[in-house]
């Protein structure tokens, strides 16, 4: 079922194409529909359409589905079913989501076991903060609201081989080793689909495809009223703009339901991270080691996608991970990885990466990351007054 890989951040797919039509009984228009969705539709994003159009009358539903569609009805039904348990409230949640793996920022932690690491937080709004866990910080509460226990295992597989391949890449071995370089591309993945910039463009662009499509309705008054009839048996048609309005409103409400409810987000994520891994999948992967006496910072927004000059980076200015020259990520003080069109392991002089440090803090939503020891703290304390927070 699943196609070639489209842009992350792009609204066109067909998850947000799909309108929140309910029935009890499937119209040939929903069999058309759901016949040319799911060749086209990833299968991360197939459920949104089963929420879309009521996950009791889908299953009800579901043998006609079969039959008209040749999809067998047992692999609807398992469509149905994830979208239950994908959009339950009452699933198992972690709160407290890393939007940066702990197994990422250990490299910047004093200690040798979980309980005595620790890292020094500095925050873009308050300062040096207290050196503490690294378990307590690169968090954001409810970053997917629900079914986000369920959603982290998704990336248990790549945390749990992270730390061996970054010893590898410090160590020099892991460059040559296919295994290791794919982990590398999977870490970038992850830390790009599951990052505060993604959710908050995801949120722009959902608000922004939602209003345009409701444009797009209103103009059509005639098509409009002949919906009307259809979905309420009512042949007078709405009798003015604001009937017309309220009735578009409410049509796209079980969208806006799925979307307020973080059903939305927690199905996109796990499909952004897969889009963005078959995106990276073409380029190579560049080893950038800081020289002695100098040192990377991180971020709590740590994957940073430039154009070819640099000067334009992320998601906020265009540069997603789909049209990137460039996606850099830091995974220790002393290394730093890219993804270009040439491979190598480079050393790179001090001034770049203080280069590379500006990004981190340009890109940063409200914290960086030093080791307890770092010398960086005051040069950090004299950039941040110049580089406020970023904003979507």
């Amino acid at each position: 079922m699943v196609t070639g890989p489209t842009d992350p951040t792009d609204p066109n797919d067909p998850a947000e194409s799909t309108d929140s039509t309910s029935s009890s009984s499937a119209t040939p228009t929903a069999f058309e529909f759901l016949k040319a969705l799911l060749p086209a539709c990833p299968p991360e994003l197939v459920p949104l359409f089963v929420l879309a159009y009521d996950i009791d009358a889908f299953e009800a539903d579901a043998a006609n589905f079969a039959k008209q569609t040749g999809i067998p009805e047992s692999e609807l039904l398992a469509i149905a079913a994830e979208a239950r348990k994908g959009s339950d409230p009452m699933a198992d949640k972690r709160p407290g989501q890393h939007v940066v793996s702990r197994s990422v920022l250990v490299a910047w932690c004093t200690g040798t076991n979980r309980q005595n690491q620790l890292i020094w937080p500095y925050s873009l709004h308050a300062g040096r903060e207290s050196p503490t866990n690294p378990s307590d910080v690169g968090k954001v509460y409810d970053f997917v609201k629900v079914d986000s226990k369920r959603t982290e295992q998704e990336w248990e597989p790549v945390e749990n081989k992270l730390r061996q391949a970054v010893a590898d890449i410090e160590n020099g071995t892991g460059f040559a080793d296919p295994a290791c370089v794919q982990t590398i591309k999977e870490v970038i993945a992850l830390h790009y689909a599951r990052s505060i910039e993604t959710l908050e463009t995801v949120e722009k662009l959902f608000d922004t495809t939602i209003e345009n499509k409701k444009a797009a309705m209103l103009r059509q008054r005639e098509a409009l009223d002949r919906l009307y009839e259809a979905k309420t048996g009512d042949a007078t048609g709405l009798k003015d703009d604001d009937a017309r309005e309220a009735f578009v409103d409410a049509f796209h409400g079980r969208l806006r339901w799925i979307f307020n409810s973080g059903t939305y987000f927690r199905f996109r994520v796990v499909y952004l991270f897969h889009a963005a891994l078959d995106l990276i999948a073409p380029m190579k992967v560049q080893v950038l080691r800081a020289p002695t006496g100098s040192e990377f910072l991180i971020s709590d927004a740590p994957v940073i996608t430039a154009d070819a000059s640099g000067n334009r980076r992320g998601v906020r200015n265009n540069i997603a991970i789909g049209n990137a020259d460039s996606v850099l990520m830091p995974l220790s003080p002393h290394v730093t990885v890219a993804l270009d069109n040439l491979a190598g392991d480079f050393p790179v002089d001090a001034a770049y990466v203080r280069k590379l440090n500006t990004w981190q803090l340009e890109a940063a939503k409200h914290h960086v990351f030093l080791h307890p020891s770092s010398s960086l703290m005051s040069w950090v304390d004299v950039m941040r007054p110049a580089i406020p927070p970023t904003t979507v």
